[in-house]
């Protein structure tokens, strides 16, 4: 599917595959991030786990371009990463940090047209494809309510559902997240992940996300990979990953794992 703003916007076929070939990171002669291949598609919602100093999000910045790794090769529909244009490349795949930018002064509305950017440029207006990208994320996003209001003066779950609507707003084939949901309440958490996989679902969007939670994570991923030590120790389904055995690998403690009756949802928990 191509993306068009205005008039003399730029169209751009989205693609389909973020590739991750023996990407490895080392700081000082240590190893953060152990030899690593993996494959993302779009349409899939794949949570990223594992323990505080794991390397999720140091493979999450390298996969957004925002950190170089020292082997191995990253790529997007087959190009390497360092081969996009910074424009070209944020029509493709958006990101969200841990730490989001300063949006001091900002509404809302203006916060979420901002992911208009790659689209019309610094010079270019607005046009009636983005006005309504702008609205339908709000929408979707749950933040209408936010868009006259000044982001400074929202709480910080607010302030992350704003963001969100932002991605949303790109219309970009991948959306990264480093931990999207930290400062959300339980229901918002789960409003905002029905969101990314919905997305997913009905825009074909690949969404690639850290999460501390396992238990949200196996009830909204398509694909769980667990990290430890910097290293993948496991890749798969939510019902692969959900056994006690797997949960205490990747937390390094005795797991066990029930099944809500009412759900039928895998729940991990300590023994």
């Amino acid at each position: 599917m191509a993306g068009r703003d205005e008039p003399g916007g730029v169209t751009t076929a989205r693609l389909e595959l973020l590739h991750a070939e023996g990407v490895a990171v080392s700081v000082d002669g240590r190893l953060i991030l152990a030899p690593t291949t993996l494959a993302f598609t779009r349409g899939q919602v794949v949570g990223i786990i594992g323990h505080n100093g794991s390397g999720k999000t140091t493979l999450l910045r390298c996969l957004a371009r925002q950190y170089t790794p020292t082997a191995g090769r990253i790529s997007l529909g087959g190009r390497p990463l360092a081969a996009w244009g910074a424009r070209a490349f944020a029509r493709q795949l958006a990101y969200l940090p841990q730490q989001t930018p300063a949006s001091t002064g900002l509404t809302g509305r203006e916060l979420v047209a901002l992911g208009r950017y790659p689209w019309h440029g610094p010079l270019g207006r607005i046009g009636p494809q983005g006005r309504l990208a702008i609205e339908d994320a709000m929408r979707l996003a749950d933040t209408e309510a936010f868009a006259d209001r000044l982001v400074d003066h929202l709480s910080g779950g607010e302030r992350q559902r704003v963001w969100i609507a932002m991605l949303i707003a790109q219309e970009t084939g991948f959306i990264l997240l480093d931990e999207p949901i930290a400062a959300l309440d339980l229901a918002h958490q789960i409003a905002v992940l029905g969101v990314l996989r919905s997305l997913s679902r009905h825009r074909n969007a690949g969404i690639v996300l850290v999460l501390h939670d396992i238990n949200m994570a196996a009830r909204f991923c398509d694909t769980i990979l667990a990290l430890r030590g910097g290293a993948v120790i496991a890749w798969g389904d939510p019902a692969a990953i959900m056994t006690a055995e797997v949960l205490e690998t990747v937390y390094g403690i005795p797991m066990r794992v029930l099944t809500d009756d009412a759900s039928g949802h895998k729940i991990g928990v300590p023994v």
